[in-house]
């Protein structure tokens, strides 16, 4: 997200279908609402409506997201690092 980005609360919209994407609305300072949908998956988020935060380009109020973790291989890469580490130090404190 780049830095000129704005963040601003927003409300999810509708039920969280596992396969579609997640729609949601949120309201810029000038007091215009505006809504949206995602483009990947969203880790924790409510069943059913609920807060969120949604980043949005403040000359292009079309680009817009969640400002929130999602789904996209990161947790799964950071696990799998995570044991490999341990695994290092596992393997070096048996051979010493």
């Amino acid at each position: 997200m780049p830095k000129r980005w704005m963040i601003a609360q927003g409300e999810w919209l509708g039920p969280a279908l596992r396969f579609a994407p997640h729609h949601y609305r949120y309201r810029t300072p000038d007091g215009v609402e505006r809504v949206g949908q995602t483009a990947v998956q969203v880790l924790w988020r409510a069943p059913f409506g609920g807060k969120c935060l949604v980043a949005y380009d403040p000359e292009d109020h079309s680009r817009s997201h969640p400002a929130q973790v999602r789904s996209g291989g990161t947790l799964l890469t950071v696990v799998g690092a995570g044991a490999a580490v341990c695994g290092v130090v596992l393997l070096v404190l048996a051979l010493s």
